[in-house]
């Protein structure tokens, strides 16, 4: 991830530090750089949340990081159509986004999308961790996820509403 505002990584840790807070176990494992790294790891750093969140940097290939993965979460405040979406369920990794404005096409019934903001993402991360087969549910039907052209189009058109 490109470690900008519009990332919305800031607001992510707020979150789970909450979570983590409140006695929940996960790792956020973030791949990247950019402008907002120093402020990411004095947040992680300030908040002891080193047990709860890595920052890797940039990766050549951050594909076997996201493979590992129970669960692929962008937390941004706006997006257009991310590739990343694709990328990880390819992987057959649910995702977990904010509602931007592809979001519902793009991930539909393959992830989770919350409310684009603190709250949402707080009850939208807490619901899954409270409910860990949610995670295997998703996984199970990414089995049957198709990416090609005609299925990509598609969900374009339908975002695009053409």
């Amino acid at each position: 991830s490109r470690l900008s505002e519009e990332k919305a990584h800031l607001r992510t840790l707020k979150v789970l530090k909450k979570l983590a807070d409140e006695g929940y176990k996960f790792k956020w494992h973030i791949i990247g750089s950019g402008e907002m790294q120093y402020e990411i790891n004095k947040f992680i750093e300030i908040n002891k949340m080193d047990e709860y969140c890595e920052l890797y940097g940039s990766k050549e290939n951050p594909y076997p990081y996201m493979k590992a993965a129970d669960l692929f979460l962008l937390g941004s405040y706006h997006e257009a159509a991310p590739m990343v979406f694709a990328e990880s369920m390819l992987l057959g990794v649910p995702v977990l986004t904010t509602r931007t404005c592809s979001a519902e096409e793009l991930v539909g019934e393959y992830g989770f999308v919350c409310d684009n903001d603190e709250e949402g993402l707080y009850n939208e991360l807490k619901k899954i961790l409270d409910n860990k087969e949610l995670i295997s549910q998703r996984k199970e039907k990414l089995k049957t996820y198709i990416f090609n052209n005609e299925s990509i189009e598609n969900k374009f058109k339908k975002i695009m509403e053409i």
